[in-house]
C-alpha cells in the first residue's frame, strides 16, 4: 500500500475514525495495530521484525518504569516522590537540575 492511493486515503479515514472513537489507553493500541496492518499490507515481510521490536521495546519501557519506581520508593518519608519521567530525564540529561 503506497501513500498517494485511494485505499491508503480510506485505510488513513478508517483508523482516524477509530482513534476519535475510542476511549484513552485504546487510541495507543488501535494506532499501534493500525501501523503493523499498514506495514502488513504493505508487505509482509518486514512484519516480524516490527512486532518483535514493538515488543522488545515495551518490555524494556516496563523494566525502565520498575527501576525508576524501585528508586522513588527508596525515598519514602523524604518529601514527595519524583516523577519517574523527570528522573529518567536528569538521569540521562543532567542539562534539566532538580
Amino acid at each position: 500500500m503506497s501513500f498517494p492511493t485511494l485505499r491508503f486515503a480510506a485505510f488513513f479515514l478508517l483508523l482516524a475514525l477509530g482513534w476519535h472513537l475510542l476511549p484513552g489507553k485504546l487510541k495507543k493500541v488501535w494506532l499501534l495495530l493500525g501501523c503493523l496492518t499498514f506495514y502488513a499490507l504493505a508487505g509482509g515481510a518486514w512484519i516480524v521484525l516490527l512486532a518483535g521490536e514493538t515488543l522488545l521495546v515495551w518490555l524494556l519501557a516496563l523494566a525502565a518504569e520498575k527501576q525508576l519506581w524501585g528508586k522513588a520508593a527508596a525515598l519514602d518519608g523524604a518529601g514527595p516522590v519524583p516523577d519517574p519521567g523527570r528522573a529518567a530525564a536528569v538521569q540521562i540529561c543532567p542539562l534539566f537540575p532538580e
